[in-house]
């Protein structure tokens, strides 16, 4: 995608060390952060329900990824702007 007239490229890996060094050996500009990972079912309005817990927490989603789905269930990588806090929630129910 485009932001501020410069191309961004997100990713969501799994060596967190080997990516750093990649980008780096390439001289890329990168920024770093952890995200949420939760899995919720696959059913209507799942999505929405989950949104609304961190609503009411006053937590802002900013980013969210598909990561699977399977057997009824489906992951996501979602980005918030207050991650401690949101590992705090009882977020397992979705």
């Amino acid at each position: 995608m485009v932001c501020d007239g410069k191309g961004v490229i997100k990713l969501i890996t799994s060596d967190v060390e080997a990516t750093r060094a990649k980008l780096e050996q390439v001289h890329a500009d990168f920024d770093q952060r952890e995200i949420l990972t939760v899995t919720m079912a696959d059913r209507p309005g799942a999505l929405g329900d989950f949104a609304r817990v961190l609503w009411e927490a006053n937590i802002n989603i900013d980013t969210i990824y598909v990561l699977d789905t399977a057997g009824g269930y489906t992951e996501l990588a979602i980005g918030v702007d207050k991650l401690e806090e949101a590992k705090q929630l009882p977020l397992a129910q979705y």
